[in-house]
């Protein structure tokens, strides 16, 4: 093949490249952690978070006029790079390429990186990150609580029906730095793989319950009878199973959480530059003048972080 059918050979595929890359990252392509990320634009080298606290309350009138402030909550998250592993075509595949092979192969990488966002958030999410507080997303020392002194929404515990119980009331029953109650309830549970089955139970319709010889519900010793009884928490959780979660560090790990709120989320993603398709085929390339080989990957620049610790409780290793 002349020189310059391999320049056009791999100027069709860098073309295809980048046009599919285009319609790819185009989509809304967020699934399951959407949901638990509020994301917004982000216009320079880092997101400046800058929130209101709770509003006064209403009461009745008695004596003279009552006085209040916003508590304000500010947090910088710096802007970071982001870019999938390149992929390495060796440069006479690419140009002696007429299936269409090269171009498939390119766009069969691009799809398998549509959620570019995906493993970033999750990884900020299961760091514990810092939030909107100042300390980590779960912590048994959160400042701001109400009537002064702090507020805890971290368990050391493993997931059951105690403590699935225990993060339901902390969660409703949570004040605001006012006084008011903080309007949280539950929406959804995540758990890794391991924990699946366990969690498909405690959500069920039914539920096997098991009683001591004292008559008590759930007990874990002196087990004398179970009885199936209607799940009180049937239908009230949606279930997510996150795989990323079953690496050896967080298997056990499960969150409570309340998503209902746009934007009122545990993390927060500002997207600096939306991911874009690069090509490296430069004769001075550190591929080429190694391996004769042409480069591809994705890559996108963001701040993530830790955002509103009110709406989750759980244990993170």
């Amino acid at each position: 093949m002349s020189g310059i059918a391999g320049q056009l050979a791999t100027s069709s595929a860098n073309t295809a490249y980048v046009l599919a890359a285009s319609e790819i990252f185009s989509r809304q392509n967020s699934d399951a952690w959407g949901a638990f990320t509020y994301k917004v634009p982000c216009d320079g080298q880092s997101l400046e978070v800058d929130v209101a606290g709770p509003s006064a309350e209403v009461r009745e009138l008695i004596g003279s006029q009552r006085f209040s402030s916003f508590r304000e909550y500010a947090r910088r998250i710096p802007v970071k790079p982001y870019r999938t592993d390149a992929l390495e075509l060796p440069r006479q595949r690419v140009e002696l390429d007429k299936s269409g092979t090269v171009e498939q192969f390119l766009r069969d990488y691009l799809s398998a990186n549509a959620m570019f966002w995906y493993k970033p958030v999750v990884d900020v999410l299961l760091s514990n990150p810092t939030c909107l507080d100042g300390v980590s997303l779960l912590n048994d020392s959160h400042p701001y609580a109400s009537g002064g002194g702090t507020w805890d929404n971290k368990t050391t515990s493993s997931l059951d029906a105690t403590t699935l119980e225990a993060g339901w009331v902390a969660m409703s029953g949570l004040k605001l730095e006012n006084g008011a109650p903080a309007g949280i309830r539950p929406t959804h549970l995540m758990v890794s793989p391991k924990f699946e089955r366990e969690a498909m139970d405690l959500l069920g319709v039914n539920r096997a319950i098991p009683f001591s010889n004292a008559g008590v519900p759930d007990a874990a010793a002196n087990v004398v009878a179970a009885v199936v009884m209607e799940n009180w928490l049937k239908g009230r959780l949606q279930l997510i199973v996150e795989p990323r979660m079953y690496d050896g560090t967080h298997d056990d790990d499960w969150l409570l959480m309340d998503l209902s709120k746009p934007s009122a989320k545990p993390v927060i993603a500002g997207e600096a530059i939306a991911p874009q398709a690069v090509v490296v085929t430069s004769a001075e390339s550190e591929s080429m003048i190694q391996r004769d080989s042409y480069q591809y990957y994705v890559t996108g620049n963001a701040a993530i972080g830790g955002f509103v610790p009110h709406v989750v409780y759980g244990k993170l290793s």
